[in-house]
């Protein structure tokens, strides 16, 4: 009985953490002006002006609330979403974590943050533009890679090696979203060197098979 009463103490400390964890997140990383949560500076004591798709990242937490969510959604539609995806950043660099690159994870908690909070809509499009494009590389070369290019289409580039094929997150968010939206599982995708039919994920992008 006394270990369970400490593992008691020990859950109800853990919780208390974590909402105190929430609390500073929503006042020091919301940024009304960016319309959505930014890194923040400890240092200089100030939060970021730089918007990235880690703004979802909250929402895959369950810690925004439903307001913040729904202006986070309206911020990636207008400024992140892409032909073929999420862009990490909104600056062109020419480093690999920012735009036009877009990178597996981030498309995945942005997607999953944003069914969490009813904005099933954008996340079966941004989930639609990202498969797509994964197959069509596949079918043309044979091979999924780590990042691609979500502005104009094919592998990502930049930063400090040669991209990188195959890439576990990029194969597993690639099947999971296949099982999600079934319609764009529809299609056979093989490698052909040629492109996939493109429009078939553009049809059935909004079919879903999860709550």
């Amino acid at each position: 009985q006394a270990r369970l009463d400490r593992l008691e103490v020990g859950s109800r400390n853990m919780l208390a953490r974590a909402k105190s964890r929430q609390s500073a997140m929503l006042f020091f990383m919301w940024s009304g002006r960016t319309n959505g949560f930014v890194d923040y500076d400890w240092r200089n004591k100030r939060a970021s002006a730089q918007l990235t798709a880690a703004t979802a990242y909250p929402l895959f937490a369950g810690i925004a609330t439903p307001q913040q969510a729904q202006r986070v959604a309206g911020t990636i539609r207008a400024s992140l979403l892409m032909k073929h995806g999420l862009a990490t950043t909104t600056e062109d660099t020419g480093e690999q974590w920012d735009a036009p690159n877009g990178w597996a994870p981030l498309q995945w908690i942005a997607i999953w943050g944003l069914r969490r909070y009813g904005e099933k809509e954008l996340a079966a499009d941004i989930a639609g533009r990202w498969v797509e494009e994964n197959t069509r590389v596949y079918c043309r070369t044979g091979k999924l890679v780590e990042k691609y290019n979500v502005r104009d289409g094919g592998a990502g580039a930049g930063g400090e090696y040669p991209v990188q094929d195959g890439f576990g997150w990029t194969n597993g968010i690639l099947v999971k979203l296949l099982a999600i939206y079934p319609g764009l599982a529809k299609q056979r995708y093989e490698y052909t060197h040629t492109e996939c039919r493109p429009s078939l994920a553009h049809r059935t992008r909004h079919e879903e098979v999860l709550p």
